[in-house]
């Protein structure tokens, strides 16, 4: 942009020809929208803060927080063109803000899908939990850096350089386009993932059975839902306004503007806020992940069950009978005390040996079997009693026996 006006700044704002060839935009921003939403957004990042802290979720915080101030950076910039419509800087802090920041709330999108599947139960997607949030990161941060160093680029033009400037807002629009993509292809994921719930659910986790039905997880995954679909809609939005140019028609339209970057971008940040992982995920947000090392974090003895003040569950780790299995040697059998007859079992998960449950015994085959007047269902998982007057001792066994085999596992 020119370094001099040809004429005063209130003159050349008074003459449609001198504003539209000398302003950032041929507009002048609107205070009031631009107030509202910088507004919004700060209250965004103090209800992050306060939910961050109390729930521990330190990534999803950092995303979300890193790209809530962006927004408001970018806010500040446009609030700033309509006091200054000629200072080329603040059309900079205003394009860089609002065009990097969205990327940051798909990193915290990214960080909640692996929680979710594993909800749903891992074998369900094409991929595991811990590769698509990898994955889905990586690409982000490709993305992001992209957006960033366009914005670089842009911001260290000198006046009228379009060259550089035209150079810095290519590379901002590459780093756009490869958002769409990875968006698209996030959203294919959940519709595989989505796709595979309704046909297969037999496989299904049955560790987080009940939670799946409670409405706070419902709410968490329409939040969800409706962000991705926003940033996709916004993302798409930006790379079209930015291949038309500044000085295009879509590129100028303010209303069109604040309607798919602005709303949009608000109502992600609200929904993420208001139906925040700490509570509607509660402690399952730090027990249904993986490890860095691509060990899962959330074993099967941790707080995901969370449901009975009975429940009991044996860790035959350090028993004699599990050192018997160890060396290869058969573990003697075990006299069992009677149990309640009414009790229900939850499943657990055994990896490293079988179950057995007095009167039945299940292995890794899917089975639906009555044992002695008990309902017992295993899918390629095993058992512990809940809610009986005695709870059961679960003991190991490396029996492989079936039910016809077992005379206790027959009907009573």
């Amino acid at each position: 942009m020119p370094e001099e006006l040809p004429m005063s700044e209130a003159e050349c704002l008074a003459d449609p020809v001198c504003f539209d060839t000398y302003a950032s935009v041929h507009y002048l921003p609107s205070l009031f929208g631009n107030y509202l939403f910088l507004g919004l957004f700060a209250a965004v990042i103090l209800g992050q803060l306060g939910l961050g802290i109390r729930f521990k979720t330190w990534g999803y915080l950092v995303a979300m927080c890193l790209g809530t101030v962006l927004e408001i950076v970018g806010y500040y910039g446009r609030i700033q063109m309509h006091n200054k419509p000629f200072d080329g800087n603040n059309f900079i802090i205003y394009l860089v803000g609002l065009t990097i920041g969205p990327a940051f709330y798909s990193a915290a999108i990214y960080l909640s899908i692996s929680r979710i599947m594993t909800i749903f139960g891992s074998s369900l997607s094409w991929f595991k939990p811990r590769t698509v949030t990898i994955s889905f990161i990586s690409f982000d941060l490709i993305s992001l850096l992209l957006q960033s160093a366009g914005g670089a680029i842009a911001s260290m033009a000198d006046e009228g350089d379009k060259k550089q400037s035209d150079m810095g807002v290519n590379i901002m629009i590459a780093g756009l386009v490869a958002q769409v993509v990875a968006t698209a292809l996030f959203v294919g994921l959940c519709a595989q993932l989505a796709l595979a719930i309704r046909r297969h659910p037999e496989k299904l986790d049955f560790n987080y059975a009940s939670y799946r039905k409670t409405l706070k997880f419902k709410l968490f995954l329409w939040a969800v839902g409706i962000s991705v679909f926003s940033i996709l809609v916004r993302c798409i939005y930006r790379c079209a306004e930015l291949l038309g140019g500044f000085d295009s028609e879509l590129a100028n339209n303010e209303t069109l503007f604040m309607i798919l970057d602005g709303a949009l971008m608000v109502i992600t940040a609200l929904l993420l806020t208001i139906f925040h992982p700490g509570w509607t995920l509660g402690g399952y947000w730090h027990t249904a992940t993986f490890s860095l090392r691509g060990r899962k974090i959330a074993p099967a003895e941790t707080a995901k069950f969370l449901g009975s003040e009975n429940s009991s569950q044996v860790d035959l780790r350090n028993s004699a009978r599990y050192e018997s299995l160890q060396a290869g040697r058969e573990p003697s059998p075990i006299p069992l005390p009677t149990y309640d007859q009414g009790g229900q079992y939850e499943p657990i998960e055994a990896k490293e040996h079988r179950w057995w449950l007095p009167d039945c015994y299940c292995g890794r085959l899917l089975c639906d079997l009555k044992c002695t007047r008990r309902r017992v269902v295993a899918e390629g998982r095993y058992f512990r009693h809940i809610d009986g007057v005695n709870p059961t001792r679960t003991m190991d066994t490396t029996l492989d026996t079936t039910l016809d085999s077992n005379p206790r596992g027959r009907e009573a």
